[in-house]
């Protein structure tokens, strides 16, 4: 069983002088794991967490939850506007029976948590089948204020713009292969494979879900870049179990690993001390969404590029240096 204990800097700890260390330290801060060692607490401590996490999670810089302009995209001007005035409506026509409170209450209430907080598109998803239920409830209670034709044109007009949206993307994705060719992270995952040897030590600049998915030689270190245990998950065994078997499977079934360090977020005026960094650590790849040509010495290391385009629409541009 794995810990998630972060061990980052076990395959780099290599240079040579206490003073090299500390010329170092600048970029070793950027470079700390993103999770830290936790005692699993009882599971209502777990349970407090969670509501904490959400809470921490809505603090950034979302939109509010009563900009609900957030959501014409995804679901169409009818299906907001007409949702809260069916919520209302048929909220306070029928508060007195309990089953309509029930389906009824929890979507604003849900709504009202977040009315003023900084939230996420997802954070929604669980009140939208509610939501369709009171336009249903709605439409059946004033049914008889419209001909069936309006009705029908209410209903498909309701449907339009998300089936619309899903078509399109069922569209784009039908084929695994064909979506392969349309992600400039996939697409650079199945280069890194055919051209990076195993085990090569590499650094990741740069959000790991936007580079190559790669998998790195240290369990504990792979379930940090994929963020599998983030909001607390090291805490259920079950999960650890199971990643740590798909871990072991993945790699006795022949699979490629290699030595990744992950640099997250924007080094800023630390940057330009990422080359020498890599050179006195022998890192051999930088893998990075950051173009760094703008340095000679990357510039001259420049290896690989896969840049979105007319035909590559998803992803982000990443720039790959061979240092070695």
């Amino acid at each position: 069983m794995i810990s998630l204990e972060s061990k980052l800097f076990e395959d780099y700890d290599d240079l040579e002088t206490r003073d090299q260390k500390e010329s170092n330290l600048d970029v070793l801060d950027v470079l700390k794991s993103s999770y830290e060692s936790h005692q699993r607490p009882p599971f209502d401590t777990f349970y407090a967490e969670q509501l904490q996490t959400i809470k921490d999670d809505s603090g950034y810089a979302w939109a509010k939850g009563y900009e609900i302009s957030k959501f014409y995209g995804n679901l169409g001007y009818l299906f907001v506007y007409l949702g809260i005035l069916a919520l209302l409506f048929t909220f306070v026509k029928r508060f007195r029976q309990v089953s309509y409170f029930v389906v009824l209450s929890y979507p604003i209430l849900f709504f009202l948590i977040f009315l003023n907080k900084p939230s996420r598109l997802y954070f929604y998803i669980p009140i939208i089948p509610y939501v369709a239920i009171a336009i249903g409830i709605f439409l059946k209670d004033y049914s008889s204020k419209f001909s069936k034709s309006i009705l029908y044109l209410i209903l498909v007009l309701i449907i339009a713009q998300p089936s619309y949206i899903l078509i399109k993307d069922i569209q784009q994705k039908r084929i695994k292969s064909d979506y392969k060719q349309l992600h400039t992270g996939l697409l650079a995952t199945e280069w890194a494979k055919q051209n990076i040897f195993p085990s090569s030590k590499m650094i990741y600049y740069g959000y790991y879900v936007n580079l190559p998915q790669l998998v790195d030689e240290n369990p504990e270190n792979n379930a940090n870049l994929g963020e599998f245990f983030m909001y607390h998950r090291y805490n259920y065994e079950f999960l650890k179990e199971h990643y740590n078997k798909a871990y072991t499977n993945y790699v006795q079934n022949g699979g490629k690993t290699y030595s990744i360090l992950n640099i997250r977020y924007d080094l800023k005026q630390q940057e330009p001390g990422l080359f020498n960094y890599c050179m006195q650590n022998k890192i051999q790849y930088v893998i990075t969404t950051y173009n760094l040509n703008i340095y000679p010495s990357f510039a001259q290391k420049y290896y690989q590029a896969f840049e979105k385009n007319k035909k590559v629409t998803y992803g982000s541009d990443i720039y790959v240096y061979k240092l070695f």
